[in-house]
């Protein structure tokens, strides 16, 4: 009989402004060259900024499953540390 995969659980250590503040820049900085290309006419910086816009997207969601993904027990570990912190 096979076992079943062990549960993984995700833990979000960010404030909403924290949040809402690296969101902002992101947005701006892609925004900025997308813009910046189409200002100026060229259709190679705008792809630019396209292509990095979607490798920053997958590069940030990979990075973060990474990061905060626990077993049970990491979890608890981790919370209890952290209440123990305060």
């Amino acid at each position: 009989m096979s076992e079943r995969p062990e549960n993984k659980f995700i833990l979000v250590r960010e404030t909403v402004a924290g949040s809402i503040i690296r969101d902002t820049y992101t947005v701006a900085g892609l925004v900025f060259l997308i813009g910046l290309g189409w200002l100026i006419g060229s259709d190679a910086m705008q792809w630019f900024g396209g292509i990095l816009a979607f490798i920053s997207l997958i590069g940030r969601a990979s990075h973060a499953q990474k990061k905060s993904t626990y077993t049970r027990k990491e979890a608890i570990r981790a919370l209890l540390a952290e209440e123990n912190a305060e």
